[in-house]
């Protein structure tokens, strides 16, 4: 017999991160802790190219939104953001490691061609499951609304959403089509 003990305290994300993914582990009756504060040190310089304000990016989370509404698996808008931003900590923050997650292995190779060896480690969500790195990126990807009808109860999916956001010690940046922020699938029992 294998005794199920629940996860309880995490020391890999950030605590504002822990607070911010709450709601996804009180859906499985877990109160979920982190003790996990540092956040990276000021030597923020001009923003990448890719027109973000620097104010933007401080802090442990960053959500940016982008109005393309075409990426199906894969999506150069968010691949070339993340292609900037990962230059732009790596420049900044060379000891720190950067890793991104996205759903779909064409994002997964399209940001691997673009970024170079600017990230530590590009992986989709399953094969990120375990890792972490100081330095995270969410590529969310899916801004068709076709897409995201036939892949809702995939991208949806709590389990999948706690890998691909909980894997931060220090900073998270999401890169979300607003296309899938306002998404609302057909079943909504399902979710």
């Amino acid at each position: 017999t294998i005794t199920y003990i629940p996860l309880e305290r995490s020391y890999r994300m950030h605590a504002v991160i822990a607070d911010y993914l709450q709601p996804v582990y009180r859906r499985d009756n877990l109160e979920f802790h982190s003790e996990q504060t540092e956040t990276l040190d000021p030597r923020w310089g001009p923003a990448p190219s890719s027109g973000l304000r620097t104010a933007t990016l401080q802090g442990p989370l960053t959500v940016i939104t982008h109005d393309d509404d075409q990426g199906g698996q894969s999506s150069p808008t968010e691949a070339d953001l993340v292609a900037g931003l990962t230059s732009y900590f790596e420049s900044r923050w060379p000891e720190k490691s950067i890793g991104v997650v996205t759903p779909h292995n064409a994002q997964q190779s399209l940001i691997k061609r673009l970024c170079g060896d600017t990230a530590d480690t590009v992986d989709t969500v399953e094969g990120f499951q375990g890792g972490g790195q100081d330095i995270m990126l969410a590529s969310m990807t899916v801004a068709s609304e076709s897409v995201q009808d036939d892949e809702g109860a995939w991208l949806l999916d709590h389990r999948r959403l706690n890998v691909a956001l909980s894997r931060a010690r220090e900073k998270l940046l999401v890169i979300i089509p607003q296309t899938l922020l306002e998404f609302q699938p057909g079943e909504l029992s399902t979710y």
